[in-house]
């Protein structure tokens, strides 16, 4: 019986240090558990950040996308103005050359008349004012119709 109570001392000894043993880790394990549980919530708040900055990024992306739509609107606007302008440019432009060519048709006309005006009064002149010879101007002008 000896032995058996020195064996079940032996073991309540064994537990007893085992005890102890598990006490002394969790007493170390303590402080590294709350170093954890701060870096834990560390690491949360760094990811209550990022999933903020992405949001404000997409906020972002959506404003620029609306911007582009809006400046391709107004591309496409400013290219038709541009294309009603160059079609107004090209009717003044032929209503300037239909304008040249009346005027150059009314300079030669104007320089005829001058020319038979100046070959009526030379005749005047000449015929030394007799009313005999104006019967034969009254032909029509030609060339003025």
């Amino acid at each position: 019986m000896a032995n058996a109570t020195q064996e079940i001392a032996e073991l309540i000894g064994g537990v007893r240090a085992g005890v102890e043993g598990s006490a002394r880790a969790i007493e170390s394990g303590v402080p590294e558990m709350g170093s954890g549980t701060a870096t834990a919530a560390q690491a949360s708040m760094a990811l209550d950040d990022i999933q903020s900055s992405v949001r404000e990024v997409n906020r972002q992306i959506q404003e620029i996308a609306t911007d582009s739509d809006e400046l391709k609107d107004a591309s496409a606007e400013m290219v038709s103005t541009i294309a009603t302008v160059e079609g107004i440019a090209e009717e003044a432009t032929q209503s300037v050359q239909v304008i040249s060519e009346v005027s150059e048709q009314n300079h030669s006309a104007c320089a005829r008349c001058l020319r038979r005006g100046g070959d009526i009064v030379h005749r005047l002149r000449s015929s030394g004012g007799r009313a005999n010879r104006l019967s034969s101007y009254r032909q029509p002008l030609v060339g003025l119709e």
